[in-house]
């Protein structure tokens, strides 16, 4: 538009009538007092506005117009308060929850709209944000392309609505997803289940508000563009008045003027937030006169582009930023000069990007002193507030979290374009003063903050001085003397000695802890004496999971400690090409096999494989199979499961808990069972302390959880796992919980039944022979995986102590237990569920640390051979410490062995073997921060590493111990030259260190 056209803003708003949603909003109020204070000569202004906690809509606008911000109002114009009309309706209603007079008294009246309404709450329910911000731009659009006289229609929306780009300009982006589905998504569908779909349907958008504004601007988009004029209008953070009807107003505790309070009150003492970052602020009565100016300037729009929809950015754009840490400063300054009543500390907030030094932070100085002084007001008989205000602060603070650690450049050339196209006759009123001064605005918005959202009067200043010089002092005292405390207890009382009380046996570690021998006499109630080997005697068994870590040592000792047992039933699948005749001779292969062959080898030919699957219905067995179960079996052991922590939710449940489900409705159907024992895990109660032997509620239903993995797909399951499994940590741990309710709804007071639940199941204690093991879990693999070179850095705590058991005690104590419940003559107490925790419970047990230590001794004893490097692996409690360790020991030393093997034509590997470590210890990180207690063998689980794991004969240890000296030379050769470089660059090539002392000095020159 040019300015020959000779039209002001006031001269163009005479006679318009206007239609607001979000009038009682914090824009729509001061955008209602600028258009009558302003344009003084408008007609009429209709605001949409619903009755709410009691009062009607005519008074809600009467407490509207009573507020402080229309004082200036009503002395220039009081008769404008006249023109503003209240209209009842509801935006989160279909046809704005209009009566067919007011929708026919807007579409006759109307000219301009100015489209408001929104919830500005990060925390919305996608169905409540979709439905207010999205579905009511919707109907408004329509009742806006039904009006008469339409001249313009003005969404406000905000920058923030495109936050997964770096630069957002002033165009429409493509949508992240279709507004129309998600209405109808919204309108179809409860609240619980889009919960669960949320996170996965607004990515990359980091809250629901981003998401439905950025959904209203596709609506505005589709429905206006070429059909009506229209501009989308996208302020900022808006925050306090700059000047219009006076500087500070306020009447939210949103962006920083809430910092700025929480801070002032001494509250709020830590920030999570880059320091240097630059948040784009704009004061709300500068995104007012861009309204009043985008309309003005699209109402005097003659031009064929009328019809085509604008876009602004209301944004700063790097002109009078200031950064976080000079707002922290700025605020200190402020909160001293202006301080604010009744504060409860001396504000001494700051800033850092340490997340855990944050927490920390919050614990000590927000979480703690709320509870010192709620607790004063309990005892005082009075309401606690302090805990419920620093909860709504976390709250905000989380929420804010996406925001206050990016940075975006909002485009704003048209903006600025429309400043320089304001007549002269509107610079005094509409002139958006970018020049201002950083440090006046900020005191003016503490004041305003102080005047209108605490309600403390100017007069109250002096007094409020008083009090934060006592409370400085206080703060210097307190601090005094924390520090001098803690410089006592650091250098003269460091030897405190902590004792630890250890937990009462297990019932379980009665029969298996003290390994005893499993073919002693064991005396029953009364005279009779039946021992295991006599009770097993002609029994035939049905295993399933017996290709399983667990199923093959129990099959060996059964086999073998009890040499008259009848059958073995193994269900076993095909696999990887091979029958389960073949399978079950792959098996019977194995080293753990060699001593059953030499004493029973006659025993081999009991194990009778059948075919089947624990994932299919049925288990996957033919009919005939399944009649020869039913007819023979005495004993079930259910060992199937995948032990897999990153295991699909449908995967997990079909294994673990309904392979469960067909197993127990098999056994129920057999005519000769004795007991059923169920293989379970002392983990899958991980949300518990404590874990008693007794069976605890779950977090779902066991037959809901199958019908959703029988009839989800995994893609659908996927979305809702982590919400689903809480509070546990995997689908294992889930599964194996849902696995214990299986058998307690179908087998207790039904069938002989009993659960055992090992804990950290580990090497053979010396049954067949020590050391045996099949996989790399547990410490096995810890050992292994150092005593290559390979692992260097491990993330957990050095005092921790996790619970290990031999694989040999477990099975031993399986069958102990099969011949406990077998031998019970009580039939109530014979079908009643017994539960087993098969654990240490503090015997033996060695803390991390103590493991760590004692596997470097032994990985220079008995060297695995070729080591990558000198194994000198640690434990680290801090994650970002331990992330750097992993990228230059892990990472790095990968890509160049990889890199090397590229080069000289072989395949590369261990890059591979890191990302498998690496994944493994991710998955791992919920328990490496847990207490539990383990065994130590000392050498024996390296020597079985060595030996069954690593393919390693013994005979190689000399070779091995060559190289590991020279691996040890080269280590000591590479750590010296790293230190040494370090040293030159620190002292002689950069002068770090005279730096940091001149750094430090000017700072405390500065004070």
């Amino acid at each position: 538009m040019s300015k020959t056209n000779k039209i002001t803003v006031s001269q163009y708003f005479i006679g318009k009538k206007i239609f607001v949603t979000g009038g009682s909003g914090f824009i729509g109020k001061v955008l209602l007092e600028m258009l009558l204070r302003l344009c003084p000569d408008i007609s009429t202004i209709y605001i949409l506005i619903r009755a709410k906690k009691g009062k009607t809509p005519e008074e809600r606008i009467k407490q509207i117009l009573d507020l402080p911000l229309y004082d200036r109002l009503k002395k220039e114009y009081p008769e404008n308060l006249k023109k503003v009309i209240p209209v009842v309706g509801d935006v989160t209603e279909l046809n704005l929850g209009l009566s067919p007079e007011s929708r026919k008294l807007l579409i006759d009246e109307v000219n301009i709209i100015y489209n408001g309404a929104a919830s500005v709450r990060f925390d919305d329910d996608l169905k409540d944000a979709v439905l207010l911000n999205t579905r009511s731009t919707r109907e408004t659009v329509l009742l806006a392309k039904e009006m008469k006289n339409l001249e313009v229609f003005i969404h406000i929306s905000t920058t923030y609505c495109h936050t997964d780009k770096k630069v957002i300009e002033e165009r429409i982006y493509p949508a992240l997803a279709d507004w129309k589905m998600s209405i109808e998504l919204a309108e179809n569908c409860d609240s619980h289940t889009l919960s669960i779909l949320t996170a996965k349907y607004i990515h990359p958008l980091p809250n629901t508000y981003t998401f439905t504004k950025g959904l209203s601007e596709h609506v505005i988009n589709d429905l206006c563009n070429g059909q009506i004029p229209a501009v989308v209008y996208r302020p900022s953070i808006v925050i306090s008045s700059l000047n219009q009807p006076f500087p500070g107003w306020i009447d939210n505790f949103n962006g920083p003027v809430g910092l700025l309070v929480a801070s002032g009150k001494g509250i709020l003492r830590s920030a999570y937030s880059e320091p240097n970052l630059t948040a784009d602020y704009i004061p709300v009565d500068i995104i007012c006169k861009g309204l009043i100016l985008t309309t003005w300037k699209k109402g005097v729009d003659n031009s064929d582009d009328k019809l085509k929809l604008d876009v602004y950015n209301a944004s700063n754009n790097n002109i009078n930023n200031v950064n976080m840490r000079e707002m922290i400063d700025i605020g200190a300054d402020l909160s001293w000069k202006y301080p604010l009543n009744d504060i409860l500390w001396y504000p001494s907030g700051g800033i850092t990007n340490c997340i855990y030094y944050h927490y920390l932070k919050v614990i000590f100085y927000h979480v703690l002193p709320a509870l010192l002084i709620d607790g004063l007001l309990v005892l005082l008989g009075k309401k606690t507030i302090l805990l419920k205000v620093q909860r709504r602060i976390y709250i905000a603070n989380m929420a804010l979290q996406y925001f206050l650690t990016r940075e975006w450049q909002f485009i704003n050339e048209k903006g600025l374009k429309l400043e320089k196209e304001i007549l002269p006759e509107d610079i005094e009123n509409f002139q958006f003063h970018r020049d201002t001064e950083v440090i006046e605005y900020f005191k003016n918005a503490l004041l305003g903050a102080r005047q209108y959202l605490l309600k403390e009067d100017a007069s109250t200043l002096p007094r409020a001085r008083t009090h934060i010089r006592r409370m400085f002092i206080l703060y210097i005292f307190v601090n005094a003397v924390i520090y001098i405390g803690m410089f006592y207890l650091f250098f003269y009382k460091y030897d405190v000695i902590v004792s630890e009380i250890t937990s009462h046996l297990t019932v379980f570690q009665k029969f298996v802890a003290r390994n005893q021998d499993i073919n002693s006499e064991i005396i029953m109630t009364g005279s009779k004496k039946i021992t295991i080997p006599q009770y097993f005697k002609g029994k035939k068994i049905f295993i399933t999971g017996g290709s399983g870590f667990i199923g093959k040592v129990l099959i060996e000792l059964l086999l073998r400690l009890c040499p008259d047992v009848s059958t073995v039933y193994v269900l076993i699948r095909p696999k990887k090409g091979k029958t389960p005749e073949e399978r079950i001779k792959q098996i019977l292969d194995l080293p753990l096999f060699e001593r059953l062959k030499k004493e029973y080898p006659e025993n081999v030919k009991k194990i009778v494989p059948v075919t089947g699957d624990v994932t299919e219905l049925n288990l996957g067995l033919t009919t005939k199979s399944r009649k020869l179960l039913i007819e023979e079996v005495n004993v079930v052991y259910n060992c199937a499961a995948s032990v897999r922590f990153d295991d699909d939710l449908k995967d997990a449940i079909l294994l673990n808990t309904r392979g469960t489900r067909e197993t127990v409705l098999l056994a129920k159907a057999m005519k000769h069972l004795d007991l059923f024992l169920h293989i379970s895990t002392a983990y899958c109660q991980a949300d518990k302390q404590v874990i008693e032997e007794k069976i605890y509620p779950t977090a779902a239903d066991q037959n809901e959880s199958i019908k959703l993995a029988e009839n989800c797909d995994s893609h659908t399951l996927s979305i809702l796992t982590s919400k689903y499994i809480h509070p546990l940590p995997n689908t294992y741990t889930f599964s194996k919980a849902l696995s214990e309710q299986v058998i307690n709804d179908l087998c207790n007071g039904q069938i002989p039944a009993a659960i055992c639940r090992p804990s950290i199941v580990i090497s053979t204690l010396n049954q067949p022979f020590p050391g045996w093991v099949d996989n790399f879990n547990g410490p096995v693999g810890l050992l292994a995986a150092s005593g290559k070179g390979i692992l260097r850095s491990i993330y957990s705590r050095p005092d921790l102590t996790a619970d290990y058991m031999p694989v040999d005690i477990i099975c031993k104590g399986l069958l102990v237990l099969t011949w406990k419940k077998g031998l019970e003559t009580n039939n109530e107490d014979k079908l009643k569920l017994d539960v087993f925790n098969a654990s240490n419970n503090n015997i033996n047990n060695v803390t991390t640390g103590e493991m760590i230590d004692m596997g470097a001794d032994l990985s220079w004893k008995y060297p695995l051979s070729n080591i990558l490097w000198y194994p000198n692996g640690s434990i680290t409690t801090c994650m970002f410490y331990h992330y750097i360790r992993v990228i230059f020991y892990h990472i790095l030393p990968a890509l160049v062995v990889d890199g090397l093997l590229i080069l000289i034509g072989k395949k590369p590997m261990l890059l591979k073997v890191q990302r498998k470590i690496y994944i493994a210890n991710m998955a791992l990180q919920y328990f490496v921060t847990q207490e539990w207690k383990f065994i130590n063998e000392k050498g024996s689980q390296l020597e079985s590493a060595r030996q069954h794991l690593l393919k390693d004969d013994l005979s190689t240890l000399p070779r091995a111990r060559v190289n590991y000296k020279r691996m040890y030379a080269l280590y000591l050769i590479c750590n010296t030259v790293i230190y040494v470089g370090l040293a030159y660059l620190f002292f002689f090539k950069y002068n770090v260190i005279g730096f940091i002392y001149r750094y430090v000095m000017s700072y405390f020159i500065s004070l």
